[in-house]
């Protein structure tokens, strides 16, 4: 045997610790449990041990053993259900719905005494992730298991992921090692088996389709290896979730956040594939990583990096690190959970395609390999993390607690964004309420000394419609910083590399994501202070935000909720220029209402309205002009003025031939090859979900 250091050598020891036989003698009596062999089938991958026969495998349940196909979303359901039903290890936790009605379930799984008390659990792990006193949390500290996230296939047609989870789930809920019951006791471990529940059916479902009889072609070039357009990766709306987790687009990343949120787990681990031709990735990520991440989570990077190569090494299994993937951007499925305080990990297979795929070297990669490595994967950081519990969780709340301590001394210690008519920064805090980000209120005229404006020099400031604060001393406040800032931070070094690297036609180092300061984006007047406002009043919007109405958010804003408008005897009229008025445009125009554009300004009594407002006259809609008005101005949460008269105080009076009506558009959008499936879904998404109008989607080729 090669000589190995002493650390990696206690490592392999705690991986092969699995793999073991347990002596018979070591069953109890009467119980279901037999010895699981390798040579007895392809399942579980070369672990033994005794298995509790009572729980089904996976081809019990689907007719074929995991890496033969690809399983279709009910497939998956119902075998959560059969493990739930025949373990108390496993429970299971719908967490919501995705775009095309599909619940997103959790599994839930540790052992039969953690289940009996996980109230208790998750309510310590959601203390510690808000630590009062070292002593408190140190005590809570050493008695809570380590609570492991782990997210399998976020990009539907990375789907040997949702294969690997399906096998660890087994292996969890079976198996009666000293390895399994030691993760059990020690772990409490969070399972997403779909991420991306409609891309991965949509990808499962191309592939049944174009198998034929004679087995999977393993040239390239394939049909089956492509997909329809455009490929599974993507969501219904072709959102790459992996970019979604503090936007929050979709029901699936809202639904996810809150769970997250709610059990603050201490590691996170997202498994993906990548090219057919690479072998495996691991982290420690490459340059850049976000600079809000402290030095402990690099040591971690290291510390299951060592566990990974190990059970690797035992196979002879090839992997890289530090190579090809940054954590830059807080918008990945890792890189936002580290930011919270997680070991945030992407694994990276080499994607076998359509099931089996012939590479450059002449080998051919199939399902049931890439299945292999993500299961051995995830099985060596769970191993891990349950040897190493109570460093893990301790690690964990000094994350959180520095992140209070850092901050307070830092020149940067808050963000202050100023409320608009257009309800921007409403919309941007309400953003940032998901993300668990505590907000301060300040009240209309609060003045700001020794402010800087984002990209203006310091000076002082004042909000005439008041604003929020946001006090990065806070346990959240490393995301709220990465969120926040103007710039993120670069190493001057790296910096200089890159100059050079454009200078020289060479390419760059970022995985993708640059730039996304949230106040910049949301084109809302923002400053920095080096001292949180007098005045600030304290606003907890609770891990809720996401789910609440249009009228208790604006209640906890310390807003006038959005009522209906008074009758209008002439009619009724609503300023352009924010996301409601446009919502109610469409949803007008829609309902079959009429309605008219002025394009110079006017006022009416106390009521100004800017060029480009919109007016719905009386005499031109029929008689349920006025609930229609009421009723979508409620949902669209637009402010109406009913309007006595056409006669103006100020301005053009509303009979003018310069005021015009607006035509309702009837909208096609292309798609099909060659258009980008991201660009159609984000305008699908715009029409559909943010402005509520109608689009006819056709092919490009009809």
């Amino acid at each position: 045997m090669p000589r190995v250091a002493p650390r990696v050598r206690a490592l392999l020891a705690l991986t092969l610790l699995a793999t073991l036989p347990v002596a018979a003698g070591a069953q109890a009596a009467g119980s279901p449990l037999a010895i699981y062999r390798p040579d007895e089938g392809p399942f579980p991958f070369g672990a033994t041990g005794p298995v509790n026969a009572a729980v089904p495998t996976p081809r019990q349940v689907l007719g074929y053993e995991l890496g033969e196909r690809f399983t279709t979303y009910d497939g998956v359901q119902r075998y959560l259900e059969r493990l739930a039903a025949a373990t108390p290890r496993v429970r299971l936790d719908t967490l919501g719905r995705t775009f095309e009605g599909r619940p997103i379930v959790l599994a839930i799984v540790t052992s039969e005494a953690n289940q009996g008390r996980l109230p208790e659990i998750r309510s310590a792990a959601r203390q510690l992730a808000h630590p009062r006193t070292a002593g408190d949390a140190d005590a809570l500290a050493a008695r809570t298991p380590a609570i492991v996230w782990l997210g399998f296939s976020i990009h539907g047609n990375e789907a040997s992921g949702t294969e690997a989870s399906l096998a660890l789930l087994y292996h969890l809920a079976a198996f009666d090692d000293q390895a399994t019951r030691m993760v059990l006791d020690s772990t409490v471990v969070l399972v997403d088996p779909i991420e991306n529940i409609d891309g991965h059916e949509r990808h499962a479902q191309d592939n049944l389709r174009a198998r034929g009889a004679t087995g999977i072609p393993v040239t390239p070039g394939a049909m089956l290896h492509q997909g329809s357009w455009p490929g599974g990766r993507t969501s219904h709306y072709y959102f790459d979730l992996n970019r979604d987790w503090f936007i929050q687009s979709h029901p699936a990343s809202r639904a996810r956040a809150a769970t997250f949120a709610a059990w603050a787990p201490h590691v996170a681990v997202d498994l993906h594939e990548m090219g057919s031709n690479s072998t495996y990735f691991f982290a420690p990520p490459m340059d850049p990583f976000n600079k809000n991440v402290p030095p402990s989570i690099l040591r971690w990077w290291d510390v299951y990096a060592a566990s990974n190569a190990a059970a690797f090494d035992q196979h002879g299994w090839a992997y890289f690190r530090r190579e090809g993937y940054d954590e830059f951007y807080p918008g990945y499925g890792v890189s936002w959970p580290t930011l919270t305080g997680a070991v945030g990990m992407t694994y990276e297979e080499a994607s076998s395609a359509g099931g089996a795929i012939r590479r450059t070297d002449g080998t051919v990669l199939t399902l049931r390999e890439a299945v292999r490595h993500h299961y051995t994967a995830a099985w060596a950081t769970l191993v891990t993390t349950a040897r190493r519990r109570a460093e893990r969780v301790r690690d964990f709340v000094e994350f959180r607690r520095t992140a209070v301590t850092d901050a307070a001394d830092a020149p940067m210690r808050a963000v202050v964004l100023a409320r608009d008519g257009q309800g921007r920064a409403d919309s941007l805090v309400r953003l940032l309420a998901r993300n668990d980000i505590a907000v301060g209120l300040l009240a209309p005229g609060a003045e700001l000394s020794g402010a800087t404006p984002y990209g203006h020099t310091r000076g002082a400031a004042r909000l005439p419609e008041g604003g929020y604060v946001v006090d990065l001393a806070q346990p959240q406040g490393r995301l709220a910083k990465a969120l926040l800032e103007p710039d993120a931070q670069l190493d001057s070094s790296f910096i200089a590399e890159e100059l050079e690297a454009r200078r020289t036609g060479r390419g760059d180092r970022f995985y993708d994501v640059t730039a996304w300061s949230l106040p910049l984006a949301y084109r809302v007047r923002a400053w920095t202070v080096g001292a949180v406002p007098a005045g600030a009043a304290p606003f907890d919007p609770g891990v809720d935000a996401g789910a609440l109405g249009t009228a208790e958010w604006a209640r906890r804003l310390g807003r006038p909720a959005p009522a209906a408008p008074a009758r209008g005897q002439f009619g009724y009229a609503f300023a352009p220029g924010s996301e409601a008025s446009l919502r109610l445009l469409g949803a007008l125009l829609a309902d079959g209402v009429r309605v008219w554009y002025a394009p110079r300004s006017f006022r009416i009594g106390a009521a100004d309205f800017p060029q480009g407002a919109f007016v719905v006259r009386t005499a031109a809609n029929d008689s349920t002009v006025h609930a229609t008005v009421a009723r979508q101005a409620m949902a669209a949460g637009a402010i109406v003025a009913p309007l006595a008269t056409a006669l103006v105080d100020a301005g053009t009076d509303l009979g003018s031939n310069s005021v015009v009506p607006v035509n309702a558009p009837r909208v096609a959008l292309l798609g099909g090859s060659p258009v980008q499936g991201n660009s159609f879904g984000f305008a699908w998404f715009a029409f559909d979900q943010r402005l509520g109008y109608p689009v006819t989607t056709v092919d490009v080729d009809a």
